[in-house]
């Protein structure tokens, strides 16, 4: 081995800085430990060498980054004839607390639908979705574009399903600790909450009557959401990833029934069924129950979801308030929304704008 100059080894210093600083990078480590670089560092049979390769391979990737990103900035949307050419596929993951995932399932979903494409994930409540996004779409407007594709996308899965689908799952639902031994037995006792911060959803799949009857309906009710609409998805989107974060630190079950209501009144007051006066109010949440059977109930319920809203905002609760209740002003807002977008579409098949066997959307 022939002797290391100054520069040399000054050279090999900043690798190993860098490396250090990369290695730590969670977009970076998948590749440094990556199998190609092993493979590259027992080829080249030279820890300094390896350094080099590793980071000049990086730099080199990053630059080539760096350059299709200054072209997609610079691109101007007037200058590009092929706008409607895919040209982003943007991918998020998401989890189910109601639903399990089977690939069969989704078969049809994506044969019928095309810029959306939805695989199962790798646990049975785990749900991919891609959304493909055309050329039209600049890079430095990507981000936005398709925030509001996973708010539409997320918010009408969660309403069509009457279940829950988000990026995660609160994890702290029945214990802080990670355990607890008795030190005279040498043994661990179990200690956990009771009840549980967790809704124990009937066992269902993401089946036909979710992915081709009511999801299509309520994307093409929604989708169509006009400027003075748009806020009540919002709120509820909101209202979804508090759920997601309720957990024995933070418990935010009596705010949800309030921001689930507030949809609720916000969306029957967009929609023009109801003109915000407290005297008509229950006449129009019975109006609105498809099974009148079930009218009396689903009333009862709603009042009482909703004075327990009336007393989150005025601080003056009087008796606790669980996950179920939550969940309870959630499907209220979305057997609401339900009942409009089936409205919706009946009041399109009889203008002759959709045909009935026309999936929505």
């Amino acid at each position: 081995m022939g002797r290391m100059t100054p520069s040399s080894f000054h050279s090999v210093t900043a690798d190993i800085q860098w490396f250090f600083l990369a290695s730590e990078h969670p977009e970076l480590k998948p590749f440094i430990f990556s199998k190609t670089s092993l493979e590259k560092q027992i080829e080249l049979n030279s820890g300094p060498e390896w350094l080099k390769w590793v980071r000049k391979t990086v730099e080199e990737s990053q630059r080539s980054s760096y350059e299709i990103a200054q072209k997609e900035m610079e691109r101007k949307q007037s200058e590009d004839g092929d706008l409607d050419i895919d040209k982003w596929k943007m991918r998020i993951k998401l989890k189910s607390w109601s639903h399990s995932v089977r690939q069969s399932q989704l078969v049809k979903w994506n044969e019928g639908i095309d810029k959306i494409k939805l695989q199962k994930g790798s646990e049975h409540n785990d749900l991919t979705v891609d959304f493909i996004v055309p050329k039209s779409v600049t890079l430095d407007n990507l981000w936005n574009a398709g925030m509001q594709n996973n708010v539409l996308f997320v918010s009408c899965l969660n309403i069509a399903s009457l279940g829950f689908f988000w990026w995660y799952l609160p994890v702290f639902t029945s214990r802080f600790h990670d355990s607890i031994t008795d030190l005279e037995n040498n043994t661990q006792v179990l200690i956990d909450r009771v009840p549980e911060l967790k809704i124990v959803w009937p066992r269902q799949a993401l089946k036909d009557d979710v992915l081709q009857q009511n999801l299509p309906v309520i994307f093409g009710f929604v989708a169509r959401a006009r400027d003075q609409h748009v806020g009540i998805y919002h709120k509820y989107f909101g209202a979804l990833a508090l759920m997601a974060k309720n957990d024995m630190f933070f418990q935010f079950e009596h705010h949800l029934v309030a921001n689930f209501i507030e949809c609720l009144e916000m969306a029957m007051k967009g929609y023009g069924d109801w003109d915000g006066d407290e005297l008509t109010f229950e006449s129009v949440v019975r109006d609105f129950v498809p099974n009148k059977e079930g009218a009396d109930d689903f009333l009862k319920m709603v009042v009482d979801l909703r004075r327990i809203a009336g007393d989150v905002k005025r601080q003056s609760l009087k008796e606790p308030v669980t996950l179920e209740h939550a969940i309870s002003a959630k499907l209220a807002f979305d057997t609401y929304i339900h009942v409009k977008a089936r409205a919706h579409v009946a009041a399109e098949i009889e203008r002759g704008s959709i045909r009935p066997e026309q999936p929505p959307g």
